[in-house]
């Protein structure tokens, strides 16, 4: 298992849009098979995921209202 990783901040970024549920099932599975052999994204992987869980476990889920999420869609497509 490498010791280093020579794209650590690019594994960085995928990682968390991995777990973000961002990326297709066949980047998932490619970044999976790498940190089988990449020690420093390996710990990446499992610290990201025991945060996210945590997260998820301590802050409660409440649903949005709909005007709210309308209204910020209508700002952010202003902006662009």
């Amino acid at each position: 298992m490498k010791e280093s990783c020579e794209h650590a901040a690019e594994c960085l970024k995928k990682l968390r849009l991995i777990l973000d549920g961002e990326v297709s099932e066949d980047e998932q599975q490619e970044f999976l098979k790498k940190i089988e052999s990449c020690l420093p994204c390996f710990r990446f992987y499992n610290l990201e995921l025991a945060i996210k869980d945590s997260l998820v476990k301590a802050v409660p889920s409440k649903k949005v209202p709909q005007q709210l999420i309308d209204d910020i869609k209508s700002k952010i497509n202003e902006a662009v």
